[in-house]
């Protein structure tokens, strides 16, 4: 059987989506980078520790190597998965972020709507990335990355929490 080519992550998850989906995954892409950001200029003792706006995110330390790995243009399965593992965590922080402004709104006329809607894109987004990390964890299996592989589906698990979370939110 014929090992699939690598599709390069970084660019494909949620393209082709509404105008609504595409700023979702734009504000996503630029979390990464802020994130990384951190990443890379803190101390390497603290660097797992990102503050957000209001909050702080922990990092696990694949996680937090993903942020640090650097392969611009490359087409392999490590630039996969670090594009795969730092997206899954700027969704899974974008939707903390909407949820926080989506519910000190809530009790407004029209405030809340903006943040709504951007959770729903996210919840489409999220559920994208989800099935597209599966199959990173597939390569990651066929090539004997079983600590890759169970550092994705850490990840994975945050996010399916988020969306919990998210949910329940939206349907109070």
């Amino acid at each position: 059987m014929s090992q699939p080519a690598a599709v390069p992550l970084a660019e494909a998850p949620g393209k082709g989506s509404s105008d609504a989906h595409t700023i979702q995954e734009a504000k996503a892409r630029d979390q990464v980078e802020s994130i990384r950001n951190f990443v890379r200029a803190a101390d390497s003792a603290s660097a797992h520790i990102v503050p957000l706006r209001g909050s702080t995110i922990t990092l696990t330390p694949q996680e937090t190597e993903a942020f640090k790995a650097d392969y611009p243009g490359e087409k392999s399965f490590r630039s996969d998965y670090s594009a795969m593992l730092t997206y899954l965590i700027a969704l899974h922080t974008r939707m903390q972020n909407e949820m926080g402004d989506y519910k000190s709104k809530r009790d407004s006329a029209y405030l809340w709507k903006p943040h709504a809607d951007a959770m729903a894109c996210l919840l489409t987004l999220a559920n994208k990335a989800l099935q597209e990390s599966g199959d990173v964890c597939v390569r990651g299996e066929q090539r004997g990355l079983g600590d890759k592989v169970k550092a994705m589906y850490a990840t994975q698990e945050k996010l399916r929490n988020q969306i919990k979370l998210v949910v329940e939110a939206l349907q109070t």
